[in-house]
Formats: structure tokens, sequence, C-alpha cells
């Protein structure tokens, strides 16, 4: 190891920390507020008794599978390309 890249690696150990987060002041509240996500297991459960059990299955269900579906088909299907048969 040349001298160099020790001293480099010894700046890099011995730097000085970031500093550290600061709470809030007593007596005051977050003004954030935590969005509640829909798990990915439950919407697997969901989807499942939409597309198997159709007869049982919520309208919201129903209506999350077929979003969900369409964003799929969205991802999968490509553009059709527009053919110019137009000769110049």
């Amino acid at each position: 190891m040349k001298i160099h890249e020790y001293n480099q690696m010894m700046n890099y150990l011995t730097r000085k920390s970031p500093p550290e987060r600061t709470g809030l002041a007593k007596g005051t509240t977050s003004d954030t507020k935590v969005t509640p996500k829909k798990a990915k297991i439950l919407e697997y459960i969901d989807d499942n008794i939409a597309m198997y059990e159709p007869d049982i299955a919520t309208k919201e269900q129903l209506e999350g599978l077929e979003k969900r579906l369409a964003n799929a088909r969205a991802h999968v299907t490509p553009e059709k390309k527009k053919i110019n048969l137009s000769r110049n």
C-alpha cells in the first residue's frame, strides 16, 4: 500500500460523523401524515377472489383487478407502429 493510499484510508476512517438528527421541540407534533398502503399480499388475495370467485367478490375487488390488469397489459403490449404506404 502506498503512503498516499494509506493517508486517504485514514482520512476516510477518521472523518467526522454527519450531524445527528434532531427531534421535535417538546410539546409539538409532526405535520407529516402516514400514507397507508395496501399490502401486496392483500391485493393478491383480492385479485384471486375477483378472478376465480366473481360471484362473491366485492365491487372494489373487481375494480382493483380490472385496473391492475389494464396497467399490466399497457406495459406488455407493444405500441403499434404506423405504416406509411405512400411513396414520395
